[in-house]
């Protein structure tokens, strides 16, 4: 390759680990630097692949032209090239390179080259590129430099927000407006984090607030997730913010549309980059982001960078593969499963890394462990195999592209942590409900989620509490258990999906939560209800089981229906009463339910045959004492 256009070299006294989601930040770090937003289109081609084509204004110059697919190998390089149709230059090549300056002690401090290849059109081109060094590079520099001695400091967590003067500045009438809503908030949900969240609307810079990821924004400050949730929806509800049902396509995790209203939400989505349709599922390809409501902020949407590694995090290593070539690198991964898979291409590969310290007889599925890779790409990575490698050393690996069309080549992180909050977890949250009872599906919709966990409770002898109390008594005791019940389910991240007589259905995301909220039931509603005056006595069965539903809207409300709420529906009747009734699926699911098992629950199998069910099913039913033999 010539010599770069531009560069610059920089030693940093911090690892190439700990400066690469910084550097691979491009959007982040274009936005601090000034650049634009950019407009970007995806052209799906025969074979598999797209073709993404860009446009934007910068300094009152039209730039226009097609991104080919970014190469990289985390914490190694990234490299993006651009061809231009209009604007002052031809072509570019950026790249980023990353090296430890001892590698027997990476976290001593790195080598970070910046390099640019850039061919301009005209005058006006060099014009530009006279203006690189004071406009951009400086600039970058003066970040990256900010980046080592603050990351020095503070163990890793700084992003471009905390290092780069680009911060908003609202004006009185934005600053007014936004305390008096955040009181208004605070009314629905009071919590520290409703003031952190108005900062954050009023000083942050576009970038930012295109998508508030709850999680994310928790992580960032040290806050509470579930708190913060609890902040970001009481927020939309009082006008601060508003909330994005935004699709996620399962094969490439980008971000496809959003909309504002659930009901707006597809049963099938499509991602234009992969072509290809898939499944809308609440656990898997729907995400709830928020972003300011416009009449507090008007925000530009558009994103200001898609090539970089940090627009793909899961992809640790990616490569632009033409036909003929080959691409020869070393892996160096840390334990977990991995793929490697082209677009395009029919079949994959599976990684499995296990500690050098260990043993592959625990994965004889994989074969004889591996020293190093050599593949070959033709018709596609058929048979699919399995590989087994031990951590602790470089793994050599070579693909060469045999077949007569290009195609891009990714070792993707199958295990990769996500940000994103995911539909299922604020559909089955008793604030959500309570606050947004307008949102739902529309009619004749319905989303698979393929995994919640369904409880059901029902009154011990509730005809015989009719007779002995009169209509008016034992209707009021049903609500009033109602509300008690209401209320555990909203404490432990559930919510109460309906009523039916008097029992209860409710719905959880995760199996432990449910479990939780059943012991706490159990221990409660009893107590509670004497206490109330209530003088008959309460007792309540109670079935639990987790597994795939179908969720639709149903007489006003979103409600799950499938085998899996019927097997809950069947788990609850075997209940006794006093006692809690769950699946194997649920038992699987929580380590044999043990956190009852540490509150004092002990539990008994129970075989027996359900209705709607061919087989026998094994139940466990846990009780406060031991059972009888």
């Amino acid at each position: 390759m010539p010599k770069p256009t531009k560069s610059f070299e920089l030693s940093l006294a911090i690892s190439p680990a700990k400066l690469w989601p910084l550097v691979t930040d491009t959007a982040r770090l274009n936005a601090a630097t000034g650049l634009p937003p950019v407009n970007y289109r995806d052209e799906p081609q025969e074979g598999g692949l797209s073709r993404r084509f860009f446009s934007f204004e910068h300094m009152g110059i039209e730039f226009a032209g097609e991104e080919y697919p970014s190469s990289w190998e985390a914490n190694r390089f990234f490299e993006i090239h651009r061809i231009y149709s209009t604007g002052p230059f031809v072509e570019l090549r950026f790249r980023v390179e990353l090296e430890a300056s001892d590698p027997s002690a990476p976290e001593s401090g790195c080598l970070c080259r910046y390099l640019y290849w850039i061919e301009p059109r005209d005058k006006l081109g060099e014009q530009f590129l006279g203006g690189m060094d004071e406009g951009m590079l400086a600039p970058i520099q003066k970040l990256l430099v900010q980046a080592a001695e603050q990351i020095g400091t503070d163990g890793g967590t700084t992003t471009w927000l905390d290092l780069a003067a680009c911060c908003h500045q609202p004006s009185p009438a934005q600053e007014e407006s936004v305390e008096r809503l955040c009181a208004d908030c605070c009314k629905l949900h009071d919590c520290p984090e409703m003031h952190l969240l108005a900062e954050h609307i009023l000083h942050a810079p576009d970038l930012e607030l295109q998508r508030i990821r709850p999680l994310q924004f928790a992580r960032d400050r040290g806050l509470n997730p579930d708190d913060t949730l609890a902040t970001l929806l009481a927020a939309t509800r009082g006008g601060l913010l508003k909330m994005a049902w935004q699709l996620v396509c399962p094969h490439c995790k980008g971000g496809q549309t959003g909309e504002e209203d659930l009901s707006k939400v597809p049963e099938v989505g499509y991602c234009q980059a992969c072509d290809i349709d898939f499944e809308v599922d609440l656990g898997e390809a729907l995400e709830v982001v928020f972003h300011p409501h416009p009449q507090v902020r008007e925000i530009e949407h558009s994103p200001y960078c898609l090539a970089g590694p940090a627009s793909s995090p899961h992809f640790l290593h990616q490569r632009f593969l033409r036909p003929g070539e080959t691409w020869e690198t070393t892996l160096v991964l840390d334990p977990g499963v991995y793929r490697i898979r082209g677009e395009g291409v029919e079949g994959d590969h599976m990684l499995e890394l296990v500690s050098s310290s260990s043993t592959l007889e625990s994965l004889p599925a994989l074969g004889s462990p591996q020293r190093g890779l050599d593949l070959e790409l033709a018709g596609g990575f058929l048979p699919e195999q399995r590989f087994a490698f031990a951590t602790g050393a470089e793994i050599p690996i070579s693909i060469r592209n045999n077949s007569a069309r290009a195609t891009v080549l990714r070792i993707e992180d199958l295990h990769w942590p996500s940000d994103a909050l995911v539909a299922a977890d604020v559909v089955n949250l008793q604030q959500f409900r309570d606050l947004f009872t307008g949102q739902l599906l529309a009619p004749g919709v319905s989303l698979g989620v393929e995994s919640v966990t369904i409880l059901f409770t029902d009154l011990v002898g509730s005809t015989a509490m009719y007779e002995a109390l009169g209509d008016s008594d034992a209707f009021s005791l049903v609500w009033n258990h109602f509300d008690i019940i209401k209320e555990i389910l909203a404490k432990h991240r559930g919510a109460l999906v309906k009523t039916i007589g008097d029992a209860v259905m409710a719905s959880f995301s995760r199996p432990e939560d449910a479990l939780l909220a059943s012991c706490e039931i159990q221990d409660t509603v009893t107590r509670a209800m004497a206490e109330s005056g209530h003088r008959y006595p309460v007792a309540l069965k109670m079935g639990i089981h987790s597994g795939a539903a179908i969720t639709i809207t149903a007489n006003g409300r979103l409600d799950y229906f499938g085998s899996a709420v019927n097997l809950a529906a069947r788990t609850e009747s075997m209940s006794k009463g006093a006692d809690i009734v769950i699946t194997p699926a649920l038992a699987l699911a929580t380590d044999g339910a043990r956190v009852l098992e540490e509150r004092g629950w002990r539990s008994q199998r129970v075989s027996t045959n359900l209705k709607g069910f061919a087989q026998p099913v094994q139940l466990l039913r846990f009780t406060r004492t031991a059972p009888a033999d």
